[in-house]
């Protein structure tokens, strides 16, 4: 029995692994990832390739900048980097939750579990992007296991090493914090089954890492630089700033954690797993919600409330259906409480239910990626028009900042991008110096008109003109009537100076 489920695990994480390489892409055209992570970490490799403001500000995540700096360190690419740093993150949280599956009910809904976090649209689309929701999902699930084999057991080890995991997440990104409000009412609950001081070892590994950042953050900027008072100089900003709005519609996006990142028309067309927990809940309330298999109740629940609150009633939810990645932390409880419900069904109800379910999200995971793919093929033509075009002292003139670092990023200094202010900038052009006009729906800022008429003029000759066709995904959403707010639009023309 013992090998038939590790031979079932295996087949899992390869094709969890098959899933997020299949619909990878270069995620470093990220606008986050080029602004604010990618600057620290080419200045922790001691490079000044991009722009760095600091590590005193609010955006700086040593937990993922360290293993982004230590990956491009060793593998020299920053494509090749990006993705040895997310996937594993990824891999071992299918992994982890297998475990949490055969720690509170058995080996079946364990692997059942996996299987659909494997195949999770939000696991699947961001587990192979340098974003820090994959990585700190990793250490909240971790925590959370932790947490559950420190039940019943006399080491106080394990509560520490929970702590530690909420730490290191919070790292990444704060928002791992709320899994403290989980767990610390657990520890009370149920003391008499954990280690004597169990709760003090907890908070102890939480404040062990925060003291190791300080001191980190505080070398690096060579004074004192303490994180948390970076993110609430931060907050009192945007308190300023955002208007309030307690209204409940404010907080109802994205509730049952939607999967289809374009669609932005309030309520999320698939809320597959996240309804499907919702029924679970309600069907199995008295098994759920109490004794150790509660916790995943409540960290479905009470981590999507507290999400979805986070903003303290800003004017923008901090949930939208654009931002579904925000919601990667409570993934694997929805996946468990729906492996825990399938687990009620017959044999061939199992079968036909979760194979249900794995159609339904490798298709949102294909209209996910078919959205963007324009995007990607767009920037690989730039760039291999660039390389093809240009000798690797040219100009590169860009109208917009978004494209131009990413140009730098990719051709790692070869070649010399500037950004075009001023029409004479165009005019002292010398021969062989490239300018590009990239129109789409993803890049913020506005082309002016004066770019493109000396562009016209007749000192520069267009050799490329690129556009995306038109894709089924497009189609099918063009005859439904779903408006796309980032998607499929992309155009991109290279012109040569005479």
């Amino acid at each position: 029995m013992k090998r038939k489920t590790d031979c079932a695990l295996a087949v899992i994480l390869i094709l969890a692994l098959g899933t997020r390489l299949a619909f990878a892409k270069l995620y470093y055209f990220e606008s986050d990832l080029i602004t604010s992570y990618l600057p620290a970490v080419y200045n922790l490799l001691g490079k000044d390739l991009l722009a760095f403001s600091g590590w005193d500000q609010w955006y700086i995540r040593l937990g993922l900048i360290m293993p982004s700096a230590l990956c491009l360190w060793l593998i020299g690419q920053i494509d090749t980097a990006i993705l040895l740093t997310s996937i594993p993150f990824s891999l071992a949280q299918v992994f982890l939750v297998f475990l949490i599956g055969r720690r509170l009910w058995d080996e079946r809904v364990g692997l059942i579990a996996a299987l659909f976090e494997a195949f999770h649209p939000l696991s699947v689309i961001y587990g192979s992007r340098l974003l820090p929701d994959t990585l700190m999902a990793f250490w909240v699930t971790a925590a959370l296991f932790f947490f559950l084999c420190s039940l019943g057991k006399h080491q106080r080890i394990r509560p520490f090493l929970a702590g530690l995991c909420m730490g290191i997440g919070y790292t990444v990104k704060f928002t791992a914090l709320f899994v403290s409000i989980i767990l610390i009412p657990f520890y009370l609950i149920n003391r008499r089954e954990c280690p004597q001081g169990s709760l003090y070892a907890f908070v102890l590994g939480g404040f062990f890492v925060l003291i190791v950042e300080t001191l980190l953050l505080s070398l690096l900027q060579g004074d004192f630089n303490f994180r948390p008072y970076n993110l609430l100089y931060m907050s009192s900003d945007l308190s300023i700033d955002d208007p309030f709005d307690l209204g409940w519609e404010r907080y109802f996006p994205g509730f049952f954690s939607g999967l289809l990142y374009p669609l932005d028309t309030g309520f999320p067309y698939h809320a597959l797993f996240g309804i499907g927990a919702l029924v679970v809940c309600i069907v199995n309330r008295k098994a759920i919600w109490r004794g150790e298999t509660g916790i995943i109740f409540w960290w479905w629940t009470c981590l999507l409330l507290l999400l979805n609150f986070a903003c303290l009633g800003f004017d923008r939810p901090i949930v939208y259906t654009l931002q579904m990645r925000y919601m990667m932390f409570i993934t694997p409880a929805a996946c468990l409480l729906v492996a825990y419900g399938i687990k009620q069904l017959s044999r061939l109800g199992q079968t036909w239910t979760a194979g249900g379910v794995l159609i339904v999200a490798l298709s949102c995971s294909f209209v996910l990626f078919s959205t963007w793919q324009p995007h990607n093929a767009g920037n690989y033509h730039l760039f291999q028009a660039i390389q093809e075009q240009s000798a690797p002292n040219s100009r590169i003139y860009f109208h917009h900042e978004h494209s131009l670092q990413c140009t730098r990023v990719y051709f790692q200094g070869s070649r010399t991008p500037v950004l075009v202010r001023r029409t004479d900038q165009l005019i002292n052009a010398e021969f062989g110096d490239l300018a590009t006009v990239i129109a789409d729906n993803y890049t913020r800022g506005s082309l002016e008109p004066w770019y493109i008429e000396e562009l016209e003029s007749g000192m520069w000759e267009k050799t490329s003109d690129w556009q995306h066709q038109t894709g089924v995904v497009q189609r099918a959403f063009e005859v439904l009537g779903i408006p796309v707010k980032k998607g499929f639009d992309k155009r991109v023309q290279i012109f040569h100076r005479r």
